[in-house]
C-alpha cells in the first residue's frame, strides 16, 4: 500500500501487504496522524465500507471511464 502527499508529490508511507483491506487503510491513516500529518482528504480505490471508515475526513473514490 502506498500513501502519497498530493502537495509535495512525495510518498510518505508504504507497507507491503498481502491484501489491501479497510483495516490496513485505517491503520495507515492512523500511523500518519500519529506522525503529525494532518489528513485533509483521501482518494482511493473503491472498497466496500471505505467511505465511512475515516470519520470526518473526506474520501473520494477513483472512477475509471473506458
Amino acid at each position: 500500500m502506498l500513501f502519497r502527499d498530493y502537495i509535495t508529490k512525495r510518498n510518505i508511507y508504504w507497507k507491503y501487504v498481502s491484501y489491501e483491506t479497510n483495516s490496513e487503510y485505517i491503520s495507515g491513516i492512523k500511523h500518519l496522524q500519529d506522525q503529525g500529518w494532518k489528513i485533509l482528504g483521501i482518494v482511493c480505490d473503491g472498497k466496500r465500507g471505505i467511505l465511512n471508515s475515516f470519520g470526518s475526513i473526506r474520501v473520494q473514490l477513483v472512477s475509471f471511464i473506458r
